[in-house]
């Protein structure tokens, strides 16, 4: 999962939902949109980096809105 979010309580409160229901999640946090790009980029460059297969995305972000 990726989680593109600037608020840190947001992604607190994502993390303890994911604790909470005992989902095997692979969480990876970026502040940005373009930081989310260059994320995403580096899986399709790199076989060793996981492309996620599911992204929660803030649509109000720094730089690159969602």
């Amino acid at each position: 999962m990726l989680i593109v979010e600037d608020n840190g309580t947001d992604v607190l409160l994502v993390r303890e939902a994911v604790q909470t229901y005992s989902l095997d999640l692979e969480i990876h946090v970026v502040d940005d949109g373009q930081k989310a790009l260059d994320f995403i980029d580096q899986g399709y460059k790199d076989p060793d980096v996981r492309v996620p297969d599911i992204m929660l995305l803030d649509l109000n972000l720094p730089l690159m809105s969602g």
